[in-house]
């Protein structure tokens, strides 16, 4: 009698712990119908007052996609909700450069490859562990006949340490913020009229080549995101020249990326991240090397990643 009741608390041990092992990969990845949904740390412990990087994955099914901060013509960004430790603080979404996403006459922006959203966690001075990161998402993801808004709540379970050991997800963390759009204080300034939204940039000389280039505004609208952009240089300025979207006239001030077109395929895109405020007028300039450009003639800046 002893033996059979051991053996069965024995028993009923082990389905608890694979319970509870199932439940976690449950909460930590998520397939849905049309893609997976992952919460993950680059960091295996935490520490007392710092910050460390966690990052919300998602990861469409062949032929399916999401999408950037601004989705261009279709499509909703990533929305995430956190369910944090007392005194714990979570940043904004990091999204990488953004690649396009052409449909029919249409031109979106976003990732046919799974994509790291990374937010930065802020801790407190003191704080008891392990601590549990919970993060609610609502993404829409499409392919070329029909979009899903799909949702889902991820989680992960982190002890209280020095924060220095990095977890097996460390090189992925690397490899999204490659991709990450450099943030430069260059000169920038545009005008907006009924017709066009025209973008000045001066390209400092130690920027290398950033002469043939695509703009990705964040401003949602401001730009007709299918039609052409016309590149005009002289020295070290570069404009922008692209057709109006229906809210042109809404911004003083746009944030948006550079994304450089390589000449070949061994040559890898680089981007920046600019910032511009909007003036009356440009500069009168007699520009040079000018040419205009579809986003369907780009191949280089597809939304691969």
């Amino acid at each position: 009698m002893f033996k059979l009741a051991f053996l069965r608390r024995t028993l009923m041990t082990t389905v608890s712990i694979l319970v509870f092992l199932l439940s976690s990969v449950i909460l930590g990845q998520s397939q849905m119908q049309y893609s997976k949904l992952d919460l993950i740390s680059e960091v295996t412990s935490v520490a007392e007052d710092s910050t460390f990087s966690v990052a919300i994955a998602l990861d469409p099914d062949p032929g399916w996609h999401v999408y950037w901060t601004n989705p261009g013509d279709n499509g909703n960004a990533p929305s995430e909700t956190w369910t944090l430790p007392e005194g714990f603080t979570a940043g904004e979404l990091q999204y990488t450069e953004p690649g396009f996403v052409p449909f029919m006459q249409f031109m979106s922006y976003g990732y046919n490859d799974k994509a790291l959203f990374i937010a930065e966690i802020s801790t407190p001075a003191e704080f008891d562990g392990p601590i549990k990161i919970e993060c609610s998402v609502n993404w829409l993801v499409c392919d070329d006949s029909l979009c899903v808004m799909e949702r889902g709540k991820a989680s992960l379970s982190l002890r209280k340490g020095s924060g220095e050991n990095l977890s097996t997800w460390h090189d992925d963390f690397e490899a999204a913020r490659a991709k990450q759009p450099q943030k430069v204080d260059w000169t920038a300034e545009f005008v907006a009229t009924e017709e066009s939204v025209e973008l000045e940039i001066q390209i400092p000389e130690d920027a290398g080549d950033v002469s043939d280039v695509w703009f990705f505004p964040a401003a949602k609208k401001l730009i007709n995101h299918a039609e052409p952009q016309t590149i005009g240089v002289e020295n070290s300025v570069v404009r922008i020249k692209s057709v109006a979207g229906v809210r042109y006239d809404r911004y003083e001030e746009i944030v948006g990326v550079l994304r450089t077109i390589p000449s070949s395929a061994a040559e890898k895109p680089k981007s920046f991240e600019i910032k511009a405020q909007r003036v009356k007028q440009l500069t009168e300039r007699d520009l040079e090397e000018v040419s205009t450009r579809s986003p369907t003639d780009i191949k280089a800046l597809s939304a691969t990643h």
